[in-house]
């Protein structure tokens, strides 16, 4: 029987899916499957246990020393290696951050290569500024030669599988199917008044989302005094308390409602489902958003940030509006173009979308 070795190291937001559908795939496919995720965060344990998916292993190890830095990547790497060296897997899938392949670049100096060693994220053409660690990361990417790289921005992948032959393109994968055909015989209900006109901003919000700029633009943006802000998902503290006291401080009322931390899937998708308007607005983030995804499924207009993917998705399907997701004014002047003509996905373009981007998809990069 075939072995996959499916190693995580933070269960955050959406990559909590790929896990899910990457060990059901590989049960699927009949592999002896060993699952390695964090000590003391149960989300996927709940996940798997909630959907009855048994694995044949499920290890837990130390996440404090797991922590994004790159001493974690090669701490992360060498748990990795050991774990491979005790099982045996014919197959490891990692989802990583940048830094990993490094780590597997000098792991490989000591013949501790892992083979095939698969990992998949978003992939930056460069690692920093100078030939020097241009030639680093390209000497890294190399190392995983005899493995296969998965990348999720079919924007700039042509220009990247010129220079690494062995990447290939997967698709951010959603799923809605089950939930767009359900959610109208569903009781539950909704977390919001249905007659409450709302931006959404949803998931894990720390600086990066930029939820206080969004904040400061509806006070700029004279056509917004009916539309509030709905906030879901886990606010970093210190952030939260930056965004109250800019809502303390304004001369303008803006309307926030902080909703549970904690969201089911189908408060989620209600969620999406009722706002007016999606906020990914996400200040230096160049990769994917499966919460753009989300909302492009259900016809919703987003305003995001004009830059890397988010910006390419809004331009290439007219979708919604960008913007430069820093400046309160150019964020209330997408607002204000969103409320006279709130943009989104026609049906056929919806349709085509959703297939691309399925868990079906997605999986069969690794198992092809």
């Amino acid at each position: 029987m075939a072995k996959v070795l499916i190693f995580e190291s933070s269960n955050h937001g959406h990559r909590l899916d790929y896990i899910v559908s990457l060990v059901e795939a590989s049960i699927e496919r009949g592999f002896d499957v060993t699952v390695c995720c964090p000590l003391g965060d149960g989300k996927l344990v709940q996940r798997l246990d909630d959907q009855s998916i048994e694995v044949d292993r499920l290890l837990l190890i130390d996440h404090k020393a797991l922590e994004v830095n790159y001493a974690s990547y090669f701490h992360r790497y060498f748990s990795i290696w050991k774990i491979a060296r005790k099982y045996r897997p014919d197959r490891i899938c990692v989802p990583t951050a940048d830094g990993l392949e490094y780590a597997h670049l000098l792991f490989s100096c000591f013949g501790c290569a892992l083979r095939p060693f698969l990992v998949f994220g978003l992939l930056r053409l460069r690692f920093g500024s100078g030939c020097l660690r241009d030639a680093i990361r390209y000497a890294a990417l190399q190392s995983i030669k005899n493995g296969r790289i998965i990348h999720f921005d079919e924007f700039n992948f042509d220009e990247l599988r010129e220079r690494y032959s062995h990447i290939r393109l997967a698709y951010d994968p959603i799923d809605i199917l089950s939930f767009s055909k359900s959610s109208a015989n569903l009781d539950e209900r909704p977390l919001v008044s249905e007659l409450l006109s709302f931006i959404l901003v949803v998931g894990y919000i720390d600086r990066r989302k930029g939820l206080l700029e969004l904040v400061k633009a509806l006070h700029c943006e004279s056509e917004s005094q009916a539309l509030s802000i709905v906030v879901a998902g886990v606010v970093e503290p210190s952030y939260k308390n930056e965004v109250l006291a800019a809502l303390e401080a304004s001369s303008c009322k803006v309307d926030v409602v902080w909703l549970s931390e904690h969201l089911t899937d189908f408060e989620f998708h209600r969620l999406i489902q009722q706002a007016r308007m999606v906020w990914v607005g996400y200040k230096e983030h160049s990769g994917p958003s499966g919460i753009l995804l989300h909302a492009a499924a259900y016809g919703k207009c987003v305003i995001g940030n004009q830059y890397g993917w988010i910006g390419r998705m809004i331009e290439k399907y007219g979708i919604g509006y960008s913007c430069e997701a820093n400046d309160p004014v150019a964020v209330a002047d997408a607002i204000t173009l969103a409320n006279q003509n709130p943009r989104s996905l026609i049906q056929s373009s919806r349709d085509e979308l959703i297939k691309r981007h399925s868990y079906g998809n997605f999986t069969a990069q690794f198992f092809s």
